[in-house]
C-alpha cells in the first residue's frame, strides 16, 4: 500500500515558567501522520510507474514487491495492459482524426468553391438588374412587355 505522509506543526505550551530567549513559552512540536491510500485511487502516473518498475523483474521478484508494497501481480498485469491499451487507442485515434481532418478540408472546398460559384451569379444578377433599371430610365417603359 502507497502511504503520504503529512507532518503537522503544532505550538504547544512549555511546562517552565521561564520565558527567556532560549526558552520560549511555546515550542514547536511535529507530528507525522501517515494516510493509507489504496491502490485503486492512486493515479494513472504511479501505476505507470509501478508498471515500468516492474517490467524487467522475474516472477519471484515480482512476488516479492507485491508482498512489500501490499499489491497483487494481477493488479500490475491489468495496469500494463491498461498503459499498453491506451497507447493503441492514441494511435488509432490519430489516425481516425488525419481522416477526419482530411474529409474536412475536402468538404470546406468544395463550399468554398460552391460559394464563389454563388458569388459570381449574385453580381451577374445585380450587374443585369442595374442595367435593365438604367435601361428603362434612358429608354422609358417599353411598350412591348405589355
Amino acid at each position: 500500500m502507497c502511504s503520504v505522509s503529512f507532518v503537522l506543526l503544532i505550538l504547544a505550551e512549555t511546562k517552565s515558567g521561564d520565558t527567556t530567549a532560549a526558552c520560549p513559552p511555546f515550542r514547536l512540536i511535529e507530528l507525522h501522520l501517515r494516510v493509507e491510500s489504496r491502490p485503486d485511487n492512486w493515479s494513472s502516473e504511479e501505476k505507470f510507474c509501478i508498471v515500468l518498475e516492474t517490467a524487467p523483474m522475474t516472477e519471484a521478484e515480482l512476488s516479492e514487491y507485491c508482498r512489500k508494497h501490499g499489491l497483487y501481480p494481477e493488479q500490475i498485469e491489468a495496469w500494463k495492459v491498461a498503459c499498453m491499451s491506451a497507447n493503441a487507442e492514441s494511435d488509432e485515434q490519430s489516425k481516425r482524426s488525419q481522416k477526419t481532418s482530411k474529409a474536412e478540408k475536402k468538404r470546406i472546398k468544395k463550399l468554398e468553391t460552391e460559394l464563389r460559384r454563388k458569388e459570381k451569379a449574385l453580381a451577374e444578377t445585380a450587374a443585369l438588374l442595374t442595367l435593365s433599371k438604367k435601361a428603362e430610365a434612358i429608354w422609358g417603359h417599353n411598350d412591348e412587355d405589355e
